[in-house]
């Protein structure tokens, strides 16, 4: 499924370049992801073919893209598009092994395909995440909302964020909905949006829900692994304080 989303993506968007602007980039991921394609449907066997999709193909290409995006006087859509579709293409060129079809992920990689409100809705014996997720997003749509008449194209993609957040919270949906509206996501978000703080306004509720969201996230998510933070493991704050040790030394003598 991941590998027709991102073959399907890359068709799209470097088609949509190919047409809108006429560049080399966008006509050799074209020609490059109309071969992946015919590869993985199996119509017939190219030998020639396979050595045009070799996993360092989809990581040149993408630093083609970085590099175009970079000297571009503006950001446009099919560009960005169609970078991100080369990344991801570069990161599943970059796990995949020839002896598994299947990625055993890490926990940041996990970290950013998971949120702490996917699904909740259809979960039973969890009446207090329902409510309490269901109010948060709801809530944030509303500060979103509220702050977008400010004009800031930042708070379109929040907006966007928690209404994907939205749709994973009453239902499964694919894995891309699942990673843009991910922990990670939120952090990075939170992160951004951290400058409203500064002063009291909507856009300041926002940022701090924001950083609410991504502290639950993060909390939620390394209880349910299980994964033990060693930050304060070499600080000793449960034993005595030296001078208190001399303090008793002194009273047995």
């Amino acid at each position: 499924m991941s590998a027709v989303s991102v073959i399907f993506a890359l068709v799209y968007f470097s088609l949509a370049g190919s047409i809108m602007n006429q560049d080399a980039l966008s006509i050799t991921v074209f020609v490059y992801s109309m071969i992946c394609l015919f590869s993985f449907v199996n119509v017939t066997y190219v030998r020639d073919f396979d050595a045009l999709q070799i996993n360092i193909v989809p990581i040149a290409l993408s630093l083609m893209a970085m590099s175009q995006l970079h000297h571009a006087e503006t950001y446009e859509f099919c560009q960005v598009g169609l970078l991100v579709a080369l990344i991801a293409d570069s990161y599943f060129a970059i796990r995949y092994q020839e002896s598994s079809d299947n990625i055993e992920f890490s926990n940041f990689e996990l970290f950013a395909q998971e949120s702490w409100t996917s699904g909740a809705f259809n979960k039973t014996n969890q009446i207090g995440l329902q409510i309490f997720g269901g109010a948060f997003i709801f809530a944030q749509i509303f500060f979103t909302l509220a702050t977008a008449t400010n004009g800031q194209y930042m708070q379109g993609i929040i907006l966007a964020f928690y209404i994907a957040r939205l749709v994973q919270y009453l239902m499964n949906t694919m894995k891309g909905v699942e990673m843009f509206q991910s922990n990670m996501v939120c952090v990075l978000l939170a992160v951004i949006s951290f400058n409203h703080i500064s002063e009291f306004s909507i856009g300041a509720l926002q940022s701090l829900f924001l950083i609410l969201d991504a502290y639950i996230g993060t909390v939620l998510f390394i209880v349910k692994k299980n994964i033990h933070v060693s930050l304060f493991d070499s600080m000793n704050f449960g034993q005595s304080a030296k001078i208190a040790r001399r303090i008793r030394l002194v009273d047995n003598v």
